[in-house]
């Protein structure tokens, strides 16, 4: 996550991350959080498409996949490993992927 993300002072202070993965269905949904609408912060969560999950972070309801209750580190990189572990997404090593 870039530091000079208007999200990063957000991401910092939460400290727990969900990662949802969007249906075609919800493009809509990806602009308003893109910042490509009108739409306020507070309201976009506030939408009828959000289940809590662990840790009380919102999680999109019917998302093609929920990489939840992850932790937002003091690096701003996000490290994705199935259950293997394989590396599957390395932000700054590729090589250590699969």
């Amino acid at each position: 996550l870039n530091r000079s993300s208007a999200m990063h002072a957000t991401f910092e202070r939460n400290r727990q991350v969900c990662i949802n993965v969007l249906p075609a269905e919800h493009e809509l949904l990806a602009r308003h959080f893109a910042g490509l609408t009108d739409l306020p912060m507070e309201q976009r969560f506030q939408l009828p498409v959000w289940d809590r999950g662990e840790q009380d972070v919102p999680v999109l309801r019917d998302a093609l996949a929920s990489l939840a209750a992850m932790r937002y580190g003091d690096s701003g990189y996000v490290f994705v490993m199935d259950s293997k572990p394989v590396v599957l997404m390395h932000p700054t090593l590729p090589k250590l992927v699969n």
